[in-house]
């Protein structure tokens, strides 16, 4: 039942957006204005490129989610065909992680501009349709599809549904990321910090570079056993791990 060519039926690894890929996506959705619409955008674009978020951990964000005073975060559940799941800790990794400053500063003006527009709702992303509902993979996934051909790293075609009560649908001619419109980021994200370890492996050790991606097993970041066990939380060293993530990202916000 196999196919007759190996390559066929093997693990395909994801393409990677590249550093300057990224900086030219975050670019081109910077807002031009205060349109609200951009702004979401933008912010959970950006969170998801930073966080190296799933999808699914995207869209199941609360505010309760993040501590703005003191710049850290900690994911509770996922959220799957519109149902919420509590997400598993990876063992032994950080209760916390430190966001990147670029990122916490962001979030803490989009807590403004989001109490305005969605009062009392508990969604980082909520819909525009509904604010006690969050925003759906389908928006994300057109988003970013929309920006990467106005970047050239796809080619797409705007379907006008036949049913006029229904939206228009996104046709993918080609993208150079094939299926992992959004996964790249993921696999960004825990590239960079990955990367970082090496020159900087007491503050970014195993526990907190496979907590930050959320891996139950360090092997599946970066290939490797680790040997550092340090956990601690301390203020002062999860500045350090913030100063070790802007460092590794290099990217402005």
């Amino acid at each position: 039942m196999l196919p007759e060519k190996a390559e066929e039926y093997q693990a395909k690894k994801t393409v990677m957006i590249n550093r300057a890929e990224v900086k030219a996506l975050l670019e081109h959705l910077k807002p031009k204005d205060k349109d609200i619409v951009q702004l979401h955008r933008y912010v959970a674009i950006t969170t998801m490129t930073f966080l190296g978020l799933r999808m699914s951990e995207l869209i199941a964000l609360k505010w309760n989610d993040i501590d703005l005073a003191v710049g850290t975060y900690e994911l509770h559940q996922v959220k799957l065909v519109s149902k919420l799941y509590p997400r598993l800790k990876a063992d032994g990794s950080y209760e916390k992680n430190p966001l990147p400053s670029g990122l916490w500063n962001l979030l803490r003006n989009w807590k403004i501009i989001h109490q305005e527009y969605f009062k009392n709702s508990d969604w980082i992303f909520p819909s525009f349709k509904d604010k006690h509902i969050s925003i759906c993979e389908k928006t994300v996934r057109d988003w970013m599809l929309k920006a990467y051909a106005s970047i050239g790293l796809a080619e797409i075609e705007i379907i006008p549904c036949l049913n006029k009560d229904s939206k228009s649908y996104i046709k993918v001619k080609w993208c150079k990321f094939k299926g992992a419109i959004t996964k790249t980021l993921r696999h960004f994200a825990a590239t960079v910090v990955t990367n970082e370890q090496a020159s900087n492996p007491l503050i970014f050790n195993d526990n907190f570079v496979k907590g930050y991606v959320r891996h139950k097993d360090v092997k599946l970041t970066k290939g490797l056993y680790g040997n550092h066990n340090n956990l601690d939380e301390s203020n002062s060293f999860r500045e350090e791990q913030r100063s070790g993530l802007d460092k590794a990202f290099r990217l402005e916000v």
